[in-house]
């Protein structure tokens, strides 16, 4: 509960105090979308299938939680600047139009996924044989899409308080909520692929609960209030969340035309492929996604003292 001084002269040490919880948070999450790709590549009979259908899904799952990102990481500076100019009522604004934009994109995204779910599939690798465990995936994915998007993107406003090790919780909950219901829905219910996007969307929704909770807290610097929505306010966001929000959207593209490319030239074995890209992508994950906790963590203290002007 006890928030970092942004604004401490010891930088190297607030900045390790921040990076490393945010390193271990990516870490988890990528060790549990691992955990995730063995539960269901050890289905019986089908297993190899179900793998390639939540392959598919998996870079359009990342699309739609990159708006997140767009509210998120555009926000958090902003939110954390003010903070160091000493501007409290002004963050409260950001963080209110932050929850109301999260909002209103997560609705818009995950309506725009469910209607357009076969040709979006279809095109980005799935095939005939796949197509109806990818479809299940999706449909629950993009159903509950309001909660990992809106946690996610949210999360960026509490270490960007210094809370390092609550942006840490967010994730961890999420993660063994994950790796305790996936057996659960996938095995004992018998439910495939629809099983590990309920017990994906369960888990998120359990970090989603968890966020909200912490910022209305009493004790929390800055509270989550209600405000009336502001265009310029979000407006400032989404300014400054573009280019993490591009980053973020065009690594995930990369994925679907490679899915496409292997699906459309792998012949008879284009499913296999797209299995094996699946498991090898989980993997590299382990060494890119970690590194990012380098820039979001210290992009708070970055943020705090250039509103505080101590460049």
């Amino acid at each position: 509960m006890k928030a970092i001084d942004l604004g401490s002269k010891k930088v190297l040490f607030t900045v390790f105090k921040l990076t490393l919880p945010a390193m271990l948070a990516q870490f988890i999450s990528v060790l549990y979308s691992i955990v995730d790709r063995m539960y269901v590549g050890n289905i019986a009979v089908i297993g190899k299938d179900v793998l390639a259908g939540v392959g598919v899904c998996a870079p359009v799952s990342t699309l739609i939680n990159s708006f997140a990102f767009l509210i998120g990481l555009g926000g958090a500076p902003l939110f954390a600047m003010s903070l160091g100019e000493g501007k409290q009522e002004n963050a409260k604004k950001i963080l209110s139009n932050a929850l109301t934009a999260l909002a209103v994109l997560a609705v818009a995204v995950a309506a725009a996924a469910i209607a357009f779910r076969r040709p979006l599939l279809m095109t980005f690798g799935a095939s005939d044989r796949t197509y109806i465990y990818a479809e299940r995936y999706l449909t629950v994915c993009a159903a509950g899409a309001i909660f990992p998007i809106i946690a996610t993107g949210l999360n960026q406003y509490i270490i960007a308080q210094g809370y390092a090790g609550i942006g840490m919780a967010t994730t961890a909950i999420g993660a063994a909520a994950n790796i305790a219901l996936d057996p659960l829905f996938i095995f004992v219910f018998d439910m495939d692929a629809q099983g590990a996007a309920i017990a994906t969307v369960l888990s998120q929704f359990l970090s989603f609960v968890f966020v909200l909770t912490f910022l209305r807290l009493k004790n929390t610097k800055i509270r989550l209030v209600i405000r009336k929505p502001s265009a310029k306010i979000v407006g400032r966001i989404v300014k400054l969340g573009i280019s993490p929000f591009l980053i973020i959207a065009t690594d995930s593209v990369i994925v679907i035309v490679a899915n496409a490319m292997l699906k459309k030239y792998g012949g008879a074995d284009g499913d296999m492929w797209i299995t094996v890209s699946t498991i090898v992508q989980a993997f590299f994950s382990i060494v890119t996604m970690p590194l990012l906790g380098i820039s979001t963590g210290s992009q708070p203290v970055l943020s705090y003292n250039y509103g505080a002007k101590n460049i």
